[in-house]
């Protein structure tokens, strides 16, 4: 059963992806969701940088040296803390919404206490069983991969960190190029993988699909509650409906299985809303958990790196979409130093160093961004339609979650009202319009401007929706449970619930505020879970169904690449066409391909394989090249490709028919050649 296969790789994974962050984070005086929710995006950043470290100083690349590094880090932000003056470590910590009201009959207000706790653990576990079940229901096997044109680079890129201990993503991708040396990739994801790859011995694909579990079941739920409860505080109704809702979108974490695939999308993304719960808590825009400032400095500060080479985009959408809570910092800051230094020289600081960051942003947002010429995704719809689809958080044709849609109506409403949290309102607001522009704005500049970051990819922007909107559907839960509780005070002080009463004090309140607390996360966890999850999960298990016709590697090539490892030599590179999936060889069965990417740059030697390998009886050159690169064995998955396109190989046509090659094994279409024109 898949469960149970995955279960103990889905623990390494997160033993990964936790353990070095909570280290540090604790260590800069995180605790609760802070502890919780930093600890990922911290433990990416120190996997991330120590992967480029171990690169220039040439580590071996492990889990030895990340808790080697973590433990360093930890010990030196744990000294740093004890020195800095009492005043200033302790500078900033604000009192949570709501805190020591006592009211414990519904909203869960009043100090932590063990019921809280249990109950908010409670629906994290809920919730990674949940999004453990929907990812089994997508992979279908252990070791089945995405049927998807990014993924033979993604899997072989794994494999070449397990092989060369090569994690930088300074480095990693230059296993595409004949000359060894590639540019800069966001290898943060494929670092993790190769870590739990290394934890386990498991095979690449199997160690893939765990660390996905680990980071749409743990991480990203993680992330929300700390987004959520930064602003909204600790109360339980915001974290059960955090956690519900977390598992709720349709759009992630499902979608970035299902469409690219992206993986480095994934991890980036499920970073994200805890990078902004951090920045908001630093500049004190958030005033809903008790950390000081300097400990929210150094954990958003920290978080950064992770976020960075996760992917950049999601950097950039980190600095836009917090650009409303740097608003709300200038204000502060301004009504501040205006006591101090006078009206006019406040604000002129205040303005200089606002305009600076504006500046700052809107050159990382012309600069950081690939090429123009590969931002080429077209509109797919018009715009009041994307309107449509940003608001209701069913983007792509998805079916409308009718609940979350309601409470974000309920969320804005709320703030619209209560003039509080409208920061989080605006960033909403910004995720919309940048959706609804990449989805359906005609192309042109203006589109580009907004959507080059993500390639014009509506589907990425979509992707990002849940981070933006589920803050404001927690807010309407809040806003709703707040008109309930005081419909019951109301009642209550008019001495008409007698009955009642007696469950509004002392230990009957805690249970009745956890029981209270089960229910609505019950609810809102099972009304979340109809036709729009449904529908994405069946989506995206499409993508990865091993079948006689899938995409990329069908089944008889599946079963073919599986057993060649024990056929060809360890020391031997396998000649292939990328495009039918054959190059899948490295990731699957551990021999290295000729062309491991698809966009592979190819050398001299290379290229005189693919196009006159079948040469080899007549050109002794070509014998030469074979016997250099060990290039002795030729998989041959036929003609279909996995865009449908055709790109002929001239060295690798009529291999059946020409007795410079041996069959050596085949199942079905698929077939294992191998070069007996050159020796052995």
């Amino acid at each position: 059963m898949i469960y149970a296969d995955l279960a103990p790789l889905v623990f390494a994974a997160i033993v990964v992806l936790m353990v070095p962050g909570l280290l540090v984070s604790w260590a800069a005086g995180a605790r609760g969701w802070v502890l919780a929710g930093s600890a990922g995006p911290v433990s990416v950043s120190i996997i991330s940088v120590t992967a480029i470290l171990t690169g220039f100083a040439g580590l071996p690349w492990g889990m030895v040296v990340i808790l080697a590094v973590s433990a360093v880090l930890a010990a030196a932000i744990f000294v740093l803390r004890r020195l800095l003056p009492a005043r200033l470590r302790n500078h900033g910590a604000p009192v949570p919404a709501g805190h020591g009201t006592g009211h414990g009959l519904l909203l869960g207000y009043g100090p932590r206490h063990w019921a809280g706790i249990i109950l908010g653990w409670f629906a994290v576990g809920v919730v990674f069983l949940v999004l453990f079940w929907r990812m089994g229901q997508i992979f279908g096997s252990i070791d089945n991969i995405s049927q998807t044109f990014d993924n033979v680079f993604h899997l072989n890129a794994v494999r070449y960190i397990v092989d060369t201990g090569n994690a930088s993503s300074l480095r990693v991708s230059g296993f595409t190029s004949s000359t060894g040396m590639g540019g800069f990739y966001p290898a943060a994801w494929h670092d993790v993988a190769s870590l739990t790859q290394q934890l386990t011995g498991s095979t690449v694909p199997a160690a893939v699909n765990a660390t996905n579990v680990a980071i749409s079941a743990l991480l990203w739920p993680l992330s929300c509650l700390l987004l959520a409860t930064a602003v909204f505080g600790k109360r339980r109704m915001v974290v059960v409906s955090a956690a519900a809702f977390a598992a709720g979108f349709s759009s992630f974490p499902y979608l970035m299985l299902d469409f690219g695939v992206l993986y480095p999308n994934l991890l980036s993304i499920a970073l994200l809303p805890a990078s902004i719960g951090l920045a908001a808590l630093a500049l004190r825009a958030a005033r809903g958990l008790v950390l000081p400032t300097v400990s929210a400095w150094i954990l958003g500060l920290g978080s950064l790196p992770g976020l960075a080479l996760a992917h950049p985009s999601q950097m950039l959408a980190l600095l836009a979409w917090t650009y409303p809570a740097i608003l709300v910092a200038a204000v502060a800051l301004f009504r501040h130093w205006r006591g101090r230094f006078g009206t006019p020289r406040a604000a002129g600081v205040v303005l200089v160093a606002l305009a600076a960051y504006t500046a700052a942003l809107i050159v990382a947002w012309k600069l950081i961004r690939p090429d123009e010429a590969q931002s080429t995704w077209q509109p797919i719809q018009g715009l009041a339609q994307a309107f449509g689809q940003a608001l209701t958080s069913a983007p792509q044709g998805r079916p409308i979650p009718w609940l979350i849609f309601a409470l974000t109506l309920a969320g804005i409403w709320a703030m619209l009202r209560q003039r509080r949290h409208l920061w989080v309102l605006m960033m909403f607001g910004i995720s919309c319009v940048m959706f609804i522009v990449v989805s359906g704005y005609p192309f042109g500049p203006l589109r580009t401007w907004f959507g080059g970051v993500w390639y014009n990819d509506p589907f990425r922007l979509a992707a990002l929706l849940p981070v933006a909107a589920l803050p404001v559907a927690v807010m309407g839960v809040v806003w709703l449970t707040d008109l309930v509780h005081g419909a019951v005070r109301s009642r209550l002080a008019e001495g008409k619930a007698p009955a009642f009463a007696a469950w509004t004090t002392g230990s009957r309140a805690t249970v009745a505020s956890a029981v209270a607390g089960v229910l609505v996360f019950t609810g809102l966890l099972g009304l979340s879970q109809g036709g729009t999850v449904s529908a994405s999960v069946a989506s995206a298990a499409g993508s990865y169904a091993l079948t006689p016709a899938a995409r990329l590697v069908d089944t008889n090539e599946m079963i073919l690449l599986r057993r060649v490892a024990a056929e060809i030599p360890a020391d031997n590179t396998v000649v292939s066409s990328p495009w039918t999936g054959a190059s899948m060889v490295y990731a699957i069965a551990d021999r290295k391909s000729l062309t491991p990417h698809i966009f592979s740059e190819f050398g001299a030697d290379t290229s005189a394989i693919l196009n006159r390998l079948n040469q080899a009886g007549e050109d002794p050159a070509i014998c030469d090249i074979v016997r250099r690169l060990k290039t002795y064995y030729v998989l041959d998955f036929g003609t279909r490709e996995i865009h449908g396109h055709v790109h002929t190989m001239p060295g690798l046509v009529d291999m059946a028919t020409d007795p410079d090659f041996t069959l050596v094994d085949s199942q079905g279409d698929a077939k294992l050649y191998k070069v007996t024109a050159c020796g052995n």
